[in-house]
């Protein structure tokens, strides 16, 4: 059984001109219309065709420097003729419909398929990513969820358990791997950042204070420092033998077919595909992982340039800039030993001198990039009547660094 295309499936849903207003001049002037008119119709979808002209005279008005084409009522002095000559371009793209009960009783339609459309057009536009710290529970439980034993197991009572699994499978799986898509717009938003940074210090504050603990290192740890990785590649080639199993496509198939009352020839067709698409999806954490490490990787060097061109070739050599200092507060706190370790190297490579302070329970971590150690403690003493402070005492003394690296040895 073969699927129709995309093109097909699209086109026989929405007509050829749904989007062409986004290719007008005027596009700007419909997205808004839109967004205006389905917030004023809400759930209901609809709302009184004089309100509708209102709001589109109002969305032309805020847009005074484009210019209308004369399909839209560029030659029409009036503003309620222009806002009517648009209305219908909507109607002609089915993003609203035009609907007369009677002489007086005209509603504007919000069309059903112009509610996807505009999440689309709001994803594209949104500049924050949703939470992100909910994708190590998400992989973690989809894990726990294939690893069970009885899962593909072949009993007498088990019929359905198979589909329903399958499917929350799935569905999470889609959950996660937006999350990931989502930490690559993260990063290709800090790296059209970067690119527009002014001086050198606006440059380390982004990579160091921004970028190095920002919710997408959430994703990147859970990933390569929690182990989640080997356990998804192990599942997949589960997945793959089942998928392989004449009996587990058989049962599944049996399992759709009593549930969608599909026919035997439909119902293995989609069986062979829900294998597939488990298998794919958890082969996929891992390709959009190592893309992930590209992203990362290519706006560090991004970086490590940007910084190499404010400072020095731009006439300003190193021996002749003023000393700026950049202060970062935890900087290093979200981050793993392994990521502290890849922060504070290409920190080497931007030729910095650091002074970082941390708690004694760094010292492993941050030792072995430091060559001069110092401790500070603060000592206080108390009124043993009233327990109120009497002095302070504040000393510093530099530690000898390789007695202290062999200690911690």
């Amino acid at each position: 059984m073969s699927e129709a295309s995309l093109s097909r499936k699209l086109l026989a849903n929405v007509s050829q001109e749904f989007f062409r207003p986004l290719s007008r001049p005027s596009s700007a002037i419909y997205v808004d219309c839109a967004e205006r008119l389905a917030e004023e119709a809400g759930e209901a979808g609809r709302l009184p065709h004089a309100d509708a002209i209102a709001i589109i005279r109002e969305v032309i008005s805020a847009h005074p420097d484009i210019k209308l084409e004369d399909d839209e009522g560029a030659n029409m002095r009036d503003a309620r003729q222009r806002a009517g000559q648009l209305f219908n371009r909507l109607c002609d793209a089915r993003w609203m419909e035009d609907q007369q009960l009677g002489l007086h009783e005209r509603y504007a339609l919000i069309s059903p398929g112009l509610r996807p459309l505009l999440r689309m057009l709001r994803d594209l536009a949104e500049d924050e990513i949703a939470e992100l710290k909910t994708f190590a529970d998400t992989l973690k439980g989809v894990c726990h969820t294939l690893e069970k034993t009885d899962v593909f197991l072949l009993e007498v009572g088990q019929e359905g358990q198979m589909r329903s699994v399958l499917s929350d499978v799935t569905a999470r799986l889609e959950h996660a791997i937006v999350q990931l898509h989502g930490v690559e717009k993260l990063i290709a938003i800090f790296d059209r950042k970067q690119r527009l940074s002014d001086t050198p210090a606006e440059t380390l504050r982004l990579l160091y204070a921004e970028f190095g603990v920002g919710q997408h290192m959430v994703c990147y740890d859970s990933l390569r420092r929690g182990g989640l990785l080997p356990r998804i590649q192990t599942l997949r080639l589960q997945m793959a033998d089942h998928r392989d199993n004449p009996l587990v496509r058989e049962q599944l198939a049996q399992d759709l077919q009593l549930h969608y009352s599909y026919d035997p020839s439909e119902a293995y067709y989609h069986s062979e595909k829900m294998l597939r698409n488990v298998e794919r999806k958890l082969a996929s954490i891992r390709l959009i992982a190592e893309s992930i490490d590209a992203r990362m990787a290519s706006f560090n060097h991004l970086s490590l340039q940007r910084y190499r061109y404010q400072t020095e070739l731009r006439g300003r050599k190193h021996q002749n800039c003023n000393l700026g200092i950049v202060i970062m507060d935890e900087a290093f706190s979200k981050l793993s030993g392994d990521r502290i370790d890849d922060c504070l190297a290409l920190a080497r490579n931007f030729g910095l001198q650091l002074i970082m302070a941390f708690p004694e329970d760094r010292l492993p971590t941050m030792i072995q990039h430091a060559e001069t150690v110092v401790q500070c403690r603060v000592h206080r003493s108390y009124d043993e009547a009233s327990g109120q402070i009497q002095n302070i005492e504040n000393w510093c003394i530099r530690v000898d660094r390789e007695r202290l690296i062999e200690g911690l040895m």
